[in-house]
């Protein structure tokens, strides 16, 4: 996780990809998105970074500080009780918003 911005109730989440040189902007909300899902996901050169956070900043776009527990993502892995697999679980510090602001 990169950074996380929030508007009304439009949420961005920068997400880096561990596989490439670039970033995923995931962007969540009423009205987003082509499909009717209210999701768009983007993909961005890393070099465009400094660029992104600033236009969200610009627009009104407040950044959340990242959750420390579970580093932005606003879920962590929680161990079973049953001796099974452990379980990803909602993230009790962010309750599953990834940060504060």
């Amino acid at each position: 996780m990169m950074a996380r911005f929030i508007r009304d109730d439009i949420k961005v989440r920068i997400d880096r990809d561990i596989m490439g040189e670039g970033y995923y902007i995931f962007t969540e909300g009423p009205g987003v998105g082509d499909n009717g899902h209210g999701q768009r996901i983007e993909y961005f050169p890393l070099h465009l970074y400094p660029f992104h956070c600033g236009l969200y900043e610009e627009n009104g776009y407040q950044r959340l500080r990242l959750c420390e527990a579970c580093k932005g993502q606003g879920w962590r892995w929680m161990p079973s009780n049953h001796g099974e697999d452990a379980e990803r679980d909602l993230c009790p510090e962010c309750q599953g918003e990834g940060g504060t602001i």
